[in-house]
């Protein structure tokens, strides 16, 4: 593959270092869902449920929806 000059390519990262990014991210959107600026029934907070729903990684631990009011 050529790579055109001033390009470079996305180092692959370790699994370990994805685990990580996921759990990152799925911690700011349980933030932003429990938080009261987003009400429950809103089509955003919905949205958040379903990334949130996305970045979920079996036995890595973490809050449940049961858990939030």
């Amino acid at each position: 593959i050529c790579i055109p000059t001033g390009h470079s390519v996305m180092p692959v990262e370790s699994d370990a270092a994805v685990l990580g990014r996921l759990a990152s991210i799925r911690d700011i959107l349980n933030g932003l869902m429990i938080s009261d600026e987003v009400p429950n029934d809103s089509h955003v907070y919905n949205e958040l449920q379903s990334a949130y729903t996305l970045t979920f990684v079996p036995n890595q631990g973490g809050p449940s929806f049961s858990s939030q009011h």
